[in-house]
């Protein structure tokens, strides 16, 4: 899907680019703590836009929170099967990066 058709799509859908590229980045790699999904986002991502961007995932159903089990005092994001079919109808694979970025 080319970049702003993509773009139009998410904004159709009250999804932010960074919330797809969160659930990208959990789709790719696994459960992830908001500290590993704040790096992936960059300088200018805060811990707070984050857990606010967690907050709203959660709400739509598309992420879970669970404890993590290596680490009692922090939690993991998993996609749910919505956020699964979601990517699928956006034509975004755990290998593609969104927005036509490389990762």
């Amino acid at each position: 899907m080319p970049p702003i058709q993509l773009l139009t799509t998410l904004y159709r859908r009250s999804i932010s680019p960074k919330e797809i590229l969160i659930l990208h980045h959990i789709a790719s790699k696994g459960p992830a703590q908001p500290g590993h999904l704040r790096e992936t986002l960059g300088n200018n991502c805060s811990s707070t836009l984050v857990t606010v961007s967690l907050d709203t995932l959660e709400k739509k159903g598309l992420i879970r929170r669970e404890p993590n089990p290596e680490d009692r005092r922090s939690v993991l994001a998993h996609n749910t099967p919505a956020a699964t079919a979601l990517l699928k109808d956006l034509h975004i694979t755990h290998t593609q990066a969104p927005l036509g970025n490389e990762e």
